[in-house]
């Protein structure tokens, strides 16, 4: 946050600092914290899409456990909640088919009987007045 300010305002370091009560060395550390995690962020990311070339609809839990072991190598906390709302926010998420429920099967094997009212043309109501 302090970052964007001094961009945007190109205001002295030093007086942000003062400003916002922090010291200088603060702001350093939550710089470089904020660019080693997105450093991690492309790593799982381009991981995801290193899998996702083999197994297209792999979901996220199957993902998970096969990054896991990569997350441990390379030193990066994330669980599995966090990692979900990592592919949710980066669009990652494989969309369920909507599965449709078969209700007829016409080529089956048993005998198919006729449609017999196929050409049926019914006769029209007739009104019988109404009955007290």
């Amino acid at each position: 946050m302090i970052y964007d300010i001094r961009q945007i305002m190109k205001v002295n370091l030093t007086e942000l600092c003062i400003i916002f009560a922090i010291s200088r060395q603060a702001y350093y550390q939550s710089l470089n914290e904020a660019q080693k995690k997105e450093f991690e962020l492309e790593l799982i990311f381009q991981k995801i899409f290193e899998i996702r070339k083999v197994h297209k609809r792999k979901g996220g839990r199957k993902l998970y456990k096969n990054i896991k072991l990569f997350l441990d190598e390379h030193g990066i906390k994330m669980g599995r909640d966090m990692f979900f709302k990592f592919l949710r926010n980066n669009n990652l998420l494989i969309r369920v088919r909507k599965l449709r429920a078969i209700t007829t099967d016409s080529k089956h094997w048993y005998k198919k009987y006729p449609n017999l009212i196929k050409e049926f043309i019914p006769l029209p109501l007739i009104d019988c007045g109404s009955v007290i």
